[in-house]
């Protein structure tokens, strides 16, 4: 296998999620997470931003059309085509891991 594209930020990325198309990434930087192509034009091309601070877990739904994101104080869900942020948990407890359960599609 061969790198194919190699990105710096100036900011440092706190988490990262493949999309199970393998055509998307979700980065969770300090100020915001990206949403981003994968491929266009043999370089990262972000198409999104939501004001999520310091999100360090990011986890996509087996079929893709969901996607959680964790920081510190909560827990959000968003619909991965329109971004509508469906379900906000407030947690009392940091979050090590996000998972989506196998039969959930």
């Amino acid at each position: 296998p061969r790198l194919e594209i190699c990105e710096t930020f100036q900011d440092e990325a706190y988490s990262v999620a493949f999309h199970p198309s393998g055509y998307h990434i979700i980065v969770g930087f300090t100020d915001k997470i990206r949403l981003m192509n994968v491929f266009s034009e043999k370089r990262l091309t972000t198409y999104s931003e939501i004001p999520i601070k310091t999100c360090r877990e990011i986890q996509f739904s087996n079929g893709g059309h969901l996607f959680a994101c964790a920081n510190s104080h909560c827990i959000q869900v968003y619909n991965f085509y329109n971004f509508y942020d469906f379900l906000c948990k407030k947690v009392d407890m940091k979050v090590f891991m996000l998972l989506f359960d196998n039969n959930y599609r």
